[in-house]
């Protein structure tokens, strides 16, 4: 298991910290470097100087190998994995660089710009979110951590799904980043709200389906259609052949292009993806793969094989023989 002072790979390979932008030595632990955090290099007197910001509040919750840590200093939720190091994901610190601060603060300025007469409203809710009372001075860190802030709740916000509670997520790069471009991430964690148990949401637009509770009727995962009825099938058109699964919609598509079924079997959605998985790895060195002129319905041709190799659905598939559907 990877412990807080060991490295893992990081995405650069600079050599700097990446909070106050000193040179650091090669290898995390080692000399002037402290441990590794949140996916970036950082020096030891910055690393003490957040050592006591995150709190651990679930560890390993429903026996996942994530922790959520929340920050002491503005509540904020973050994800990672137990033994590495990582902080809060909008609040910098004294020792943070002004280079760092540079590219968040000109977005705070350009928002004050884009709201015109509404500045004094920005203005106020960045004394309200950083603590600050009518008489003190704004500073560019404040500037900093309220455009980290209000950039990493719209992440979240994106990053929810109906029917889940968000528990923290992973933001990598954050807080000196808050583009979103990195990719190494510990994910997005939320509780089903069904069950209650706590898992890992999909990245992206994808839906999360839970594991444990029963799949909902419109699922299109391949758990939901695990037993619906399906078909294996083999066509074929000017010396070549196709196996392939699919509904019999798919099968029509094929018949529309002129390459009429051979055999056609019908048997659960699992056991047709597990038997054309088996014929992949059967016929992987013979493959066509688009060598030739291919209908449009055969693909890069990974399912395309010579019509000299003798093939039998039956020698994988057990089921109930569809072909009479295409006569």
């Amino acid at each position: 298991m990877k412990t807080a002072t060991e490295s893992p790979r990081f995405p650069n390979s600079e050599r700097i910290c990446r909070n106050c932008q000193v040179h650091v030595a090669d290898r995390a632990g080692h000399g002037d470097r402290g441990p590794d955090s949140a996916w970036f290099p950082q020096c030891v007197d910055c690393a003490r100087a957040v050592a006591d910001q995150l709190e651990l509040i679930l560890d390993r919750p429903d026996d996942q190998p994530i922790q959520i840590l929340r920050c002491r200093w503005c509540g904020l939720e973050r994800a990672c994995r137990p033994e590495w190091a990582t902080r809060c994901h909008i609040c910098h610190d004294q020792r943070t660089a002004q280079v760092c601060l540079d590219d968040l603060t000109v977005l705070y300025n350009a928002l004050a710009n884009a709201e015109n007469e509404s500045a004094t409203a920005l203005e106020a809710e960045l004394r309200s979110f950083a603590l600050l009372d009518d008489d003190s001075p704004i500073e560019a860190v404040h500037q900093a951590d309220f455009i980290a802030a209000l950039a990493a709740f719209e992440e979240l916000e994106d990053r929810g799904q109906t029917g889940w509670t968000l528990l923290a997520a992973d933001l990598s790069g954050w807080p000196w980043e808050v583009s979103g471009s990195r990719k190494h991430s510990h994910g997005t964690w939320a509780r089903h709200d069904r069950c209650g148990r706590t898992q890992k949401l999909m990245p992206g637009r994808g839906r999360t389906e839970c594991r444990h509770c029963p799949p909902e009727p419109e699922s299109r995962t391949f758990r939901a259609r695990a037993t619906g009825r399906h078909l294996l099938y083999l066509v074929q058109f000017d010396g070549l052949q196709k196996f392939g699964h699919g509904t019999l919609a798919r099968v029509h598509d094929h018949l529309r292009q002129g390459t009429p079924p051979v055999q056609v079997i019908e048997s659960t959605h699992q056991e047709t993806v597990l038997a054309e998985a088996a014929l992949k790895r059967r016929y992987r060195d013979v493959v066509l793969l688009g060598s030739r002129s291919m209908p449009s319905t055969f693909g890069a041709g990974t399912e395309v094989l010579p019509y000299t190799i003798h093939l039998d659905l039956t020698d994988v598939l057990t089921g109930r023989d569809m072909k009479h559907r295409f006569g």
